[in-house]
């Protein structure tokens, strides 16, 4: 088995190999002065099961060139198999037609990926498990929920609460509320779909002068995870954290969940950036191990 640790994931890629104890072929990436993208594989993968590691995040549609670079030139070389982990699956929360005439980018993805030669598909928390169901190859969708609640168990919290923002995937809190033994609930939400404007049903929690964890799957402008800040300090929480799968914070979303309260954001390494604290690599390790020698 050989890992490569894709342009957006070098980190995280290393780090599974080093856990799997596996041969890394790395990948020289460049632009060109026009914009276009340039990929090489710097190793032979002739016969081989490969396993690229590579989020698709910002700028998402560069990310998802390499990726399609990637898994077509693999199979080129002569790659006996090829799986791709993708902890964030860019355009999965495209996956539905709202308005008429609007694309479902999630589903165009897939059709790429399969049409590239990918034969497994991996990623973290999806924004809606019906799209795995898209694939006509095999998909797992990965958590990383154990490990927040594992690096929350680790800090001294006191008498902790968690919360999730919206009503999308209320399990999220539930796991790491039992992994801290400790109660749990989430706030509904609505999005205008032209709009895009956030409002928050937030519903009363006994969340006074405890420290109060929200966790979501993504932390992009911030203004779902404002909104729930605002909440549970008017309910009198003491200190705010806020922990994600996947920290993009665009915009000025540091700036703003800084100065609403929260105390610290704690992402993974499903998305490389400074608020990646806690690494999925041995959830992806365990993953890959299950299904190659299956």
């Amino acid at each position: 088995m050989i890992i490569t640790p894709g342009p957006s994931s070098l980190l995280l890629g290393q780090r599974v190999a080093a856990l799997l104890d596996a041969d890394i072929v790395p990948v020289e990436n460049k632009l060109f002065p026009d914009g276009e993208s340039y990929i090489r594989f710097m190793g032979d993968l002739r016969d081989k099961d490969l396993v690229i590691v590579h989020s698709c995040d910002v700028p998402q549609d560069k990310r998802w060139m390499e990726l399609l670079f990637m898994v077509s030139t693999a199979k080129d070389l002569g790659a006996r198999k090829v799986v791709a982990v993708v902890p964030y699956f860019g355009y999965s929360r495209q996956d539905r037609r709202l308005l008429q005439g609007e694309a479902i980018a999630s589903e165009i993805m897939i059709k790429l990926l399969e049409a590239a030669g990918i034969d497994y598909f991996m990623t973290f928390d999806i924004h809606n498990k019906e799209t795995l169901t898209r694939f006509k190859v095999g998909t797992r969708n990965l958590s990383a929920m154990p490990a927040i609640g594992k690096y929350f168990l680790g800090l001294d919290l006191r008498d902790p609460f968690v919360v999730t923002p919206d009503d999308e995937d209320p399990l999220r809190a539930k796991t790491i509320a039992e992994i801290l033994s400790t109660d749990w609930s989430y706030f509904g939400k609505d999005r205008d779909p032209v709009t895009g404007e956030i409002t928050t049903h937030a519903r009363r929690l006994r969340v006074g002068d405890r420290d109060v964890v929200i966790v979501d799957d993504v932390i992009s402008t911030g203004k779902t995870m404002l909104n729930a800040i605002l909440a549970v300090k008017q309910q009198g929480a003491r200190d705010v954290y806020l922990a994600c799968a996947f920290p993009l914070l665009v915009g000025n979303a540091e700036e703003e969940l800084f100065g609403a309260g929260a105390k610290a954001i704690c992402g993974t390494d499903c998305v490389q950036s400074k608020y990646s604290t806690i690494s999925v690599a041995p959830i992806i390790v365990d993953a890959v191990k299950s299904l190659l020698t299956s």
